[in-house]
């Protein structure tokens, strides 16, 4: 993981030392060097370190501004990439981040969970997350608070709301109840559906649920 940040972080580094000081006359050879880098860069920066991430936003921004229209587009797929790295989905590398993919879920269009913990802070098993910690977390990355207490989801008198729910004691999840006490369970790391609460609770063992206010 240090390897990949640092080849990020060195490659960035070299385009926008490029970009100030050096004005090759071929913009051909201007697009190969910097396209070299920038694959180079990239594929750290898909890595998991916080660093590489960083690196990425970087270094697209640095090479953009020299680049022909065939290395731009390259460029444009490597930012892809390096956003994806830690997205919400199944089909993402990460396993520990369900805290920043909850909060991404709740904040909506636009967030992943790669860029709320840009913002918020990284919430990898390193952090040892309790659940204060993933609610305090929560509620200053989305300017809302959880209810003080845990919410009987499964009732039929439970309120209408956005839910999050600790599932078990590693695990958080997502939650709703519409107007009309209609319920829905999902998980914004991996995409699972769960029928009711009970399934939740099969699966992790003894949940809870707050809602969001």
């Amino acid at each position: 993981m240090r390897e990949q940040a640092r080849m990020a972080r060195d490659a960035a580094s070299r385009v926008e030392e490029k970009a100030q000081f050096s004005t090759p006359s071929d913009p051909h050879e201007k697009g190969g060097y910097y396209g070299a880098a920038a694959t180079e860069a990239g594929a750290g920066a898909v890595g998991l370190t916080r660093a590489a991430v960083k690196a990425a936003p970087k270094l697209v921004s640095a090479a953009r501004k020299l680049h022909p229209r065939e290395v731009l587009r390259a460029l444009n797929q490597i930012e892809k990439e390096s956003l994806e790295g830690l997205h919400i989905g199944s089909s993402g590398p990460r396993r520990d981040n369900c805290v920043a993919c909850v909060v991404a879920d709740l904040k909506g269009e636009g967030w992943t969970a790669q860029v709320v913990e840009a913002k918020y802070g990284y919430t990898g098993k390193e952090r040892g997350f309790t659940e204060a910690m993933a609610k305090a977390y929560v509620q200053e990355a989305t300017g809302s608070t959880l209810s003080a207490r845990p919410v009987a989801f499964a009732s039929a008198k439970a309120p209408a709301g956005e839910y999050v729910i600790f599932a078990g004691r590693e695990h958080v999840i997502r939650g709703r109840i519409d107007a009309s006490g209609a319920k829905a369970i999902w998980d914004p790391q991996t995409g699972e559906r769960f029928k009711q609460f009970t399934d939740v609770t099969t699966k992790y063992g003894g949940s809870r649920a707050y809602r969001v206010e």
